[in-house]
């Protein structure tokens, strides 16, 4: 493993690491449910913002919207599959963990 993808490791988890910290802090009781919704809510919204900020596999240009051309090109990070399929699967399986917790607490 290459200094560079070490890095980009370290800098994505320490986003999702502080958006799930400054979440938790914010519950008054923290149950197994709440862990597991805000794991899966940090780890989206972290990679989100890692890829919106480094766009680590380069940018291309939308032209259409919606089926509907653009005035203006803007560009838009380039997220490969087999990258956003291991995020969505871990946001998926936290959710379901989350919800199987919320039912089994009820």
């Amino acid at each position: 493993m290459s200094k560079v993808e070490m890095t980009r490791i370290i800098t994505a988890g320490l986003i999702v690491g502080c958006i799930f910290a400054f979440m938790i802090s914010y519950i008054e009781v923290l149950t197994l449910s709440n862990f597991f919704g805000w794991l899966a809510f940090s780890i989206a919204t972290g990679a989100i913002a890692f890829f919106a900020i480094f766009s680590p596999y380069g940018v291309r240009s939308h032209t259409t919207v919606f089926g509907h051309r653009q005035k203006y090109r803007h560009p838009v990070s380039k997220i490969p599959g087999k990258i956003a399929g291991p995020i969505l699967i871990a946001v998926v399986v936290c959710c379901a963990v989350s919800f199987g917790f919320y039912i089994y607490d009820k």
